[in-house]
């Protein structure tokens, strides 16, 4: 949501707070496990696998990033999306795909 000078947050809105963890850190609402948003390598470096027929086994050595798994699942099947994705498809996972 935009306002109407363009920024996401009105400018009466008041107090507005961001505040970053060090690394190891985890910042929640009492349980033991990482929260979206975080800034730490715990939060942003996750595993992401895809499984199927005629996908080799592979490790990825450049970074990627969760955005990437929708058009990469979307090149997969053969569909379009319906609309703009901000990821890329990852042309290694298409490149093992059996004909």
């Amino acid at each position: 949501m935009s306002t109407s000078n363009g920024t996401l947050v009105a400018a009466d809105y008041g107090w507005l707070v961001c505040a970053v963890t060090v690394p190891g850190y985890v910042w929640s609402a009492g349980q033991l496990g990482a929260e979206h948003g975080g800034g730490n390598p715990e939060d942003v470096a996750v595993p992401i696998v895809f499984w199927g027929d005629g996908i080799a086994a592979q490790r990825i050595g450049r970074p990627v990033s969760t955005v990437d798994i929708a058009p990469t699942l979307a090149a997969v099947l053969g569909v379009r999306p319906t609309e703009p994705l901000d990821g890329r498809v990852l042309p290694e996972v298409l490149m093992v795909l059996a004909p």
